[in-house]
């Protein structure tokens, strides 16, 4: 590809990364961070479904309730009120003569009655109608304590992955400027013909290749950001400023596993699988060797430049140990926020979501 075309492309990339960015970037200062707490709280008092399983069991606890009282007396008050067109005359017919009188003066009368009842003998009816309610109003509260437990869940999920999206554009960004960087090194070098046209457009060509990421990266973090306002309904094209998750101590993750299904079983409305403990201890460990890679990969580019800078070493090499750079750190971010999501399946696997 021409020099020209490549600078052009790499121009009108970085022209459109620049404004993607500032769509993205560009919010309004909050006097402090959204943390996942309140990620929860704005999605559990506006998700629809689990509103729908918060009146079930309130339907099913009032059902409980007015099973228990067929146990009482029951005490049934009724009256009625006739109204006539005219008060009750008796009327009388004699040959010759008719004989009227009046029932009572007024043109309307009034009944009341009261029925007191008390259930003595129902053979088991009514236990058993107290027992299938208690049962249901169990039944309804499990549900709507799964619908929450997963909806954090999904609300966790779905925030890491913002945090997963910025990240990965942060990261791409950094290679951008290291990558621009070393195509100016290779422009001053080919000007003053230090070095052959071919490293001048492999570095171009990194950086292009390079731009490209960053555009699909903060079209990664607009999209993810869309879904997590939808979790918490809020309007989509909000950016919200998310706190930056903390890795949980370790304390379920070394907790054995015969005492985690036992906590289980005893808080869950299900028995759940407990398979997140193990990926959770093993993830705990990777983290620790990809901050060590991070730190190689930095060293390694950082050796690479300068000798490529003193002509003992070719393009490809710097390119390659960029590549690496970006390879390590992305994987230590991806360590970091596993282990975050691992902590809360293990917390929704135990029931303490």
């Amino acid at each position: 590809m021409p020099a020209h075309l490549v600078n052009a492309c790499m121009s009108r990339a970085s022209q459109a990364a620049s404004l993607t960015l500032l769509a993205i970037l560009a919010a309004p200062s909050v006097l402090r961070a959204e943390s996942l707490a309140d990620a929860w709280q704005m999605a559990l008092q506006s998700d629809a479904t689990l509103a729908a399983t918060r009146s079930d069991r309130e339907a099913a606890e009032a059902d409980h309730a007015a099973a228990r009282r067929q146990r009482w007396p029951a005490l049934d008050l009724n009256g009625a009120y006739t109204q006539f067109d005219n008060a009750p005359m008796l009327q009388i017919d004699m040959p010759g003569a008719q004989l009227q009188a009046p029932l009572w003066k007024h043109d309307g009368y009034a009944m009341a009655g009261a029925d007191l009842s008390v259930p003595l003998w129902t053979s088991g009816r009514i236990s058993g109608a107290v027992g299938a309610a208690a049962a249901g109003a169990r039944e309804a509260a499990a549900r709507e304590m799964l619908g929450a437990s997963d909806l954090k869940l999904a609300v966790a999920e779905s925030y890491v992955a913002v945090i997963r999206a910025r990240k990965t554009l942060e990261v791409a960004q950094s290679s951008v400027r290291s990558l621009t960087g070393h195509a100016n090194d290779v422009q001053i070098m080919y000007e003053n013909q230090a070095v052959a046209r071919s490293d001048l457009l492999s570095a171009q060509v990194a950086l292009a290749n390079a731009t490209l990421q960053q555009l699909r990266a903060a079209n990664a973090l607009h999209l993810a950001t869309a879904a997590y306002n939808r979790w918490v309904s809020q309007p989509l094209e909000r950016v919200p400023d998310l706190e930056e998750p903390r890795i949980p101590a370790p304390q379920l993750e070394e907790t054995p596993l015969q005492q985690l299904m036992a906590h289980a079983l005893q808080a869950r409305p299900e028995i759940a699988a407990l398979g997140a403990q193990q990926s959770g201890l093993e993830q705990a460990a990777r983290v620790h060797a990809a901050a060590a890679a991070t730190e190689q990969a930095e060293e390694n580019l950082r050796i690479a430049k300068e000798l490529y800078g003193s002509g003992l070493a070719n393009s490809n090499q710097v390119l390659d140990a960029e590549t690496l750079r970006v390879v390590a750190r992305s994987n230590q971010d991806e360590a970091a926020l596993d282990i975050v999501l691992a902590h809360y399946r293990l917390e929704r696997a135990v029931g303490g979501l």
